[in-house]
């Protein structure tokens, strides 16, 4: 379908709830929620940035955070896993705003032992498990529980610590 999309470059809606399928045809596309439309863009925009908690919720794009920002430039929040760098795109992303951090589990470093450096999450390890070709360990981090991908297995109830790729905050 997608060839025959471009081949006669006719606009198409598309409607779908399989999101591989719409990304997969998709140039643009629209997310809606409850009767609106909360963000458009293409697939890559969308997972590359996504406008609101709900959004990344929906694309299961990566940990969800409860976060307040303690610090604008450069941008720094408050988790219950500690004080983390973060980036915002929303320009309501100011000290003292409450919303959502953003990590995703990949292109992280999970290590054992403690966080040596700053923006890094110390947590213990309650599962890991082989994901394609490497590993998925669930870290529990205060009341915090959250997904980081990793090289090697990590065992089960050791102290570890994750120094994610910097995170979004998420106003909404």
């Amino acid at each position: 379908m997608r060839r025959l999309f471009h081949r006669y470059r006719i606009p198409i809606i598309y409607v779908t709830h399989d999101q591989e399928e719409a990304f997969s045809l998709a140039t643009q596309a629209a997310l809606l929620h409850e009767g609106r439309i909360i963000q458009t863009g293409s697939p890559a925009e969308l997972t590359a940035r996504p406008a609101t908690s709900w959004v990344a919720k929906f694309l299961a794009l990566g940990n969800l955070i409860p976060a307040r920002v303690v610090r604008s430039r450069p941008m720094r929040v408050e988790t219950e896993c500690g004080i983390l760098p973060a980036l915002a795109y929303s320009p309501s992303a100011r000290v003292g705003k409450t919303g959502w951090l953003l990590l995703r589990p990949g292109g992280g470093v999970l290590r054992p032992g403690a966080v040596r450096k700053s923006g890094g999450i110390r947590g213990v390890v309650t599962d890991c498990s082989l994901r394609g070709s490497g590993y998925e360990a669930v870290l529990q981090c205060g009341l915090v529980e959250i997904k980081a991908s990793a090289d090697k297995p990590a065992a089960i109830g050791a102290t570890v610590a994750w120094h994610p790729q910097i995170g979004q905050f998420l106003c909404e």
